[in-house]
């Protein structure tokens, strides 16, 4: 037999009822749980290492959970890619919508109704979610910096990893907003504002030590020389010429891969390609280079050439310096060997280049106070938080860039939750037959699966709560009792609600939130009487501000439609291939 016509052989696993697999069914739970204890500024820390050793990650965000989790079962992976997508867009609210898809799932495997019918609800309740949506945004005022610090402050408390006090809240806080402001970009720029902010890390130092630096900062190498560059001197000053490479320039490039060469005795490819950087360092010297600033590796006997005609080669920059410090000087990166005939055009300027000492530490410092470039540097005690802080204070600008585009934001600390389900709650007394007809069910069983999504809800809102959850019928946010005994005394009163917005009502009944959902199945005029849940947002307005808890806008929104659609994606799912070699 010809063994080309062989091929190789596969096993396949076909499983019918994914969501009723016992297994299935266990990993989900215990997938949820996991999610649940991380949830809120409350959360559980979780350290995450290899089976085999190695580092140990310690966390409690979505972004750095997921990416070190092994996921094996194909619906838990489906969500984590729709979470990891959001976390993509908005960097925030991955927790929020691994959780509430997560709940919409259990709560819709428990009913005895058909999962197909529950999607349809599903979907419904989320098209008056979104129109709830309009009517709660709360305007923020981005020139108002006790509304900018409510934001900023009500993303980084959310992270336990970081182990702020509320001192070091404070002090990150202010620090994020300066850098925000500093690299807000001219009208005319193209450039992506991620790239405007720049983090260096550095352990064994209070929280109160980190500080922003105009400009790029990048470690020098142990072997530079002490006297290279002075220090607090300027290599040079004025207006420095640097071109910028993200290419080897060591010789390894991969220009001269299909290059044909017709070698004479004695003469080397090599010999070829080291000419042809040479062609390129003699052409940086006729246009007065003063920087060379490379990605990647610098052949040494380039770096002594240039040396010798008083050019600065620096080397091994990283994706993230070289694209930093093409921000800051405006030069285009030079990607190829052949093109030295139109390298002029590509250069960048830069106002001074200096060395620069933080923390026992040398650096190299780029300026160009012209471009809005500038770098964090961030302390902690703990080495082990550092990486959690940088990812806190990233989320945190792109949060405020976000509000750029659309300044609203949301009740944060479960109180739009609970708002939200009051809202649904009416809708669902208020169901018309009509609407029950078309998606093929009795108004009970829409109430039934209605009431699912809205414990949903309610269990996002509450996770990690210490205490117990209350709310009223008239206001609708949540407020958090201590002491159960304390329910029925005036210890609530004048007492602000979760969120920092709302001051509690004493004329109205106080009941624990849970307990208001048995309320979609009775049929008296006392219950189906109108729940208020609009509310002034002018006067929410002029209590936004800094010690409130609020969530942007678009990062809700976006997470609660992915949040249920996925959801519905995956009680859909009934088979499940797998196939293996």
């Amino acid at each position: 037999m010809n063994k080309s016509n062989i091929s190789k052989s596969f096993s396949s696993n076909f499983e019918s009822s994914v969501l009723n697999n016992e297994d299935n069914w266990l990993a989900l739970q215990t997938f949820r749980n996991l999610i649940k204890s991380c949830y809120g500024p409350n959360g559980h820390l979780k350290t995450v290492q290899h089976h085999s050793g190695g580092q140990v990650t310690l966390t409690s965000s979505s972004y750095n959970l997921l990416r070190n989790l092994p996921i094996k079962r194909a619906f838990l992976r489906l969500l984590v890619t729709a979470v990891t997508e959001h976390l993509r867009l908005f960097s925030d609210g991955g927790l929020f919508v691994a959780l509430f898809a997560l709940e919409l799932i259990s709560l819709s495997c428990f009913t005895d109704l058909p999962r197909i019918l529950c999607c349809d609800v599903n979907s419904i309740l989320l098209s008056w979610c979104k129109e709830f949506m309009s009517i709660c945004k709360i305007p923020v005022d981005i020139s108002s910096m006790d509304q900018m610090m409510a934001v900023v402050r009500s993303v980084i408390s959310t992270k336990p990893a970081c182990s702020f006090s509320q001192t070091d809240i404070l002090q990150i806080s202010s620090l994020i907003i300066q850098a925000f402001l500093k690299t807000l970009p001219p009208a005319d720029s193209h450039k992506l504002m991620d790239q405007f902010v720049q983090y260096i890390e550095v352990g064994g130092y209070d929280t109160a030590n980190s500080q922003i630096v105009n400009g790029v900062l990048f470690q020098l190498p142990n072997d530079l020389q002490e006297d290279f560059l002075p220090p607090e001197e300027s290599f040079h000053s004025g207006s420095l010429k640097i071109a910028l490479f993200n290419i080897s320039l060591a010789g390894d490039t991969d220009d001269f891969v299909n290059t044909v060469y017709e070698v004479t005795e004695g003469l080397s490819p090599m010999d070829v390609v080291t000419q042809k950087l040479f062609d390129i360092a003699n052409q940086l010297i006729e246009d007065s280079v003063d920087v060379l600033a490379c990605q990647k590796v610098i052949h040494p006997s380039l770096k002594k050439f240039l040396t010798k005609n008083r050019i600065l080669v620096i080397d091994r920059l990283s994706v993230v310096n070289i694209g930093a410090i093409e921000t800051l000087t405006g030069a285009q990166c030079i990607s190829s060997l052949h093109c030295s005939d139109r390298m002029e055009g590509m250069y960048g300027r830069l106002e001074k280049l200096e060395r620069a000492s933080y923390f026992k530490k040398s650096y190299y410092h780029f300026v160009n106070t012209a471009t809005p470039v500038c770098t964090m540097i961030l302390c902690t005690r703990l080495q082990e938080t550092l990486t959690e802080i940088k990812s806190v204070c990233m989320v945190a600008q792109n949060v405020l860039r976000s509000l750029l585009v659309n300044p609203v934001v949301l009740p944060g600390a479960g109180c739009f939750e609970a708002l939200l389900t009051a809202y649904l709650k009416q809708k669902v007394l208020n169901v018309e037959n009509a609407l029950c007809s078309n998606i093929g069910c009795s108004i009970y069983q829409f109430k039934l699966t209605a009431k699912n999504f809205i414990v949903a809800l309610q269990t996002v809102a509450i996770s990690n709560q210490n205490g117990y959850p209350v709310t009223n019928i008239g206001q609708s946010h949540l407020w958090i009792v201590p002491d159960q005994h304390k329910l029925d005394s005036d210890w609530i009163v004048d007492r602000v609600c979760n969120c920092g917005l709302c001051t509690f009502d004493s004329s109205q009944k106080t009941v624990e939130l849970k307990n208001t959902n048995m309320e979609l199945f009775s049929e008296t005029s006392e219950v189906r009487g109108e729940i208020k849940t609009s509310f002034d947002t002018k006067t929410i307005v002029l209590k936004l501000n800094k010690d409130a808890v609020i969530d942007q806008y678009d990062i809700k929104m976006n997470g609660l439609n992915i949040a249920v659609e996925t959801g519905n994606l995956i009680l859909r799912i009934n088979h499940a291939f797998s196939i293996s070699e």
